[in-house]
């Protein structure tokens, strides 16, 4: 194994992450978040042959997920269902979530969630529990999908509790509100097995860093994508992506979602016709430079860059969340366009909540790199 693929240079925050950090400031208030992401760079070597990470105490088993970190925002577990869980120590207690749930509530409604699931209490082998689900509509444009979430609290052995979440991904909003019950429960059961395998003990935690991939996951990663194709109604668009990308979703044959296995940053390319983005008189300079004056957001560089006789416009920039304990969630976006004519314009959309390279324009050269072929029917 080469040391490109023995050490794995992974991000402490990821951006799984961010959707519990704004969750559990807004809608729990238990979970303070420093401005910027930090020293979030951390080194782990692979090892997958250890059955087990150490954390908060407790000895959880690794033999049925795909991929486990112990980062400084906790453990994370990676299913073979493509669900990402989060295990997080809080110095807090049930009681304390459950006595300000209805001002939670109202507080979450504010910042943009909406409860999918209301808080319940249950005992599943003498264990106590809590549980909820929470929806946000995305504010990208790129984006017309919810996040969905389901979040756990559960005692530890320490008299403090654990924070659990689980991150879904687009299909959930294709199901009825009966499917999406059936899927909560789904999660509600490997929970506790995750809870029931945990076993009290006196090692000490893992270190920050630590990483163990299942043999299925150490191949998954000999397959990241190095090009892909976009097919419109009049041409064939092919492109480069970066490399540790992951192909996330390509069901629509004019554009593409894109995962970076370090960092959780996002990628989105697609084929969009003129009258998608512009005005009757509207040229796409002005279209970019109209967003890149965005009041609500931190112009961080725009410009042009001509690649192999093609002009993109392109965009970074960076918003502020600020929360109600004065500190503040940063996201990190790139935009660039190109037209293709006809009459359509190719587009690139990345965004991250703990990666500011993705506000580098040479982030994305490889997507620039275009091979067009018209379709002749």
């Amino acid at each position: 194994m080469d040391s490109r693929r023995k050490y794995i240079r992974i991000s402490c925050v990821i951006a799984g992450i961010v959707l519990v950090v704004i969750t559990a400031l807004w809608f729990m208030g238990v979970i303070t978040w420093g401005h910027g992401a930090g020293d979030v760079t951390r080194y782990g070597e692979t090892d997958e042959s250890e059955e087990y990470v150490v954390y908060d105490g407790i000895k959880f088993s690794c033999g049925q997920y795909e991929l486990v970190m112990v980062t400084e925002n906790g453990v994370f577990l990676d299913t073979d269902t493509g669900h990402r869980i989060q295990v997080l120590h809080q110095e807090k207690t049930l009681d304390d979530f459950w006595n300000t749930k209805d001002e939670r509530k109202d507080a979450g409604r504010s910042a943009g969630f909406e409860v999918d699931s209301d808080p319940e209490k249950y005992n599943s082998a003498d264990r106590d529990y809590i549980k909820y689900a929470l929806r946000q509509q995305s504010d990208d444009e790129t984006t017309d999908y919810s996040e969905y979430m389901q979040i756990f609290l559960t005692p530890d052995y320490k008299g403090d509790r654990l924070f659990i979440c689980i991150n879904y991904n687009k299909d959930m909003d294709d199901m009825t509100e009966a499917e999406r019950k059936a899927m909560y429960d789904k999660s509600s059961a490997w929970i506790q097995e995750l809870m029931d395998a945990g076993e009290s003990t006196d090692e000490p935690d893992d270190d920050t860093g630590k990483i163990i991939y299942s043999a299925t996951a150490l191949k998954n990663k000999e397959n990241y994508a190095d090009s892909d194709t976009l097919t419109s109604a009049c041409r064939t668009v092919q492109y480069g992506l970066p490399y540790g990308y992951l192909i996330k979703d390509d069901s629509d044959p004019d554009s593409a979602y894109y995962e970076s296995d370090s960092g959780k940053t996002y990628l989105y390319i697609a084929i969009k016709d003129y009258s998608a983005l512009l005005t009757d008189d509207e040229s796409l300079k002005e279209y970019v430079d109209s967003y890149a004056k965005n009041d609500h957001a931190m112009h961080q560089d725009c410009g042009s860059k001509e690649i192999d006789g093609r002009v993109f416009y392109y965009y970074s920039y960076f918003t502020q969340n600020w929360c109600d304990d004065g500190s503040v969630i940063v996201e990190y976006n790139f935009k660039a366009y190109c037209d293709i004519g006809e009459g359509q314009i190719y587009t690139i959309s990345a965004h991250s909540y703990t990666n500011s390279d993705v506000m580098d324009t040479d982030t994305y050269l490889e997507c620039m790199k275009l091979d067009i072929k018209l379709n002749i029917k």
